[in-house]
């Protein structure tokens, strides 16, 4: 977010609070199911906006005027597009509202400072690999039960 104006240093303290409160302003608009119902139509996904609401988190870091959008998917390049596309129809949201402005000279616009970055790593372990190792800890107890009888029977 960008707060543009000011020509001296009060204009521009008051333009850095402005941008700062508008931030969780933004922030909010994300969260709703009008942005998850645009976000379907740009797409053309076939989910509910309640459904879509539940893969985006949108944050606003403490005291900053940034406004963090991260999406999951079923793949890193669907949940780039997603978040991408997200960025900007709360972009559009936002200069729909209008009245961005705090002062005169002093105007607060969302800005996109980049792309979404794509995932490199999943994020959650491969069902497989969670099979395999939950078989290999039920082996390695069952070992140890019998062990521990065996023992225990000695005695």
């Amino acid at each position: 977010m960008v707060a543009n104006g000011g020509s001296d240093s009060t204009e521009a303290l008051a333009g850095e609070n402005l941008s700062k409160s508008k931030a969780v302003t933004f922030g909010s608009i994300s969260g709703t199911s009008s942005t998850a119902s645009a976000v379907i139509d740009e797409l053309n996904l076939e989910q509910t906006p309640e459904a879509l609401l539940q893969n985006v988190t949108t944050t606003v870091p403490l005291d900053t005027s940034e406004v963090r959008v991260s999406a999951t998917a079923e793949s890193p390049e669907q949940a780039q597009k997603l978040a991408d596309a997200w960025v900007d129809v709360l972009g559009t949201n936002v200069g729909e509202l209008g009245d961005n402005t705090d002062a005169p000279g002093t105007a607060v616009e969302l800005t996109p400072v980049g792309q979404a970055s794509l995932p490199q790593d999943p994020s959650s372990t491969d069902p497989v690999v969670l099979i395999a190792a939950g078989a290999l800890i039920g082996l390695l107890l069952g070992v140890f039960t019998v062990i521990a009888q065996a023992q225990y029977r000695r005695y």
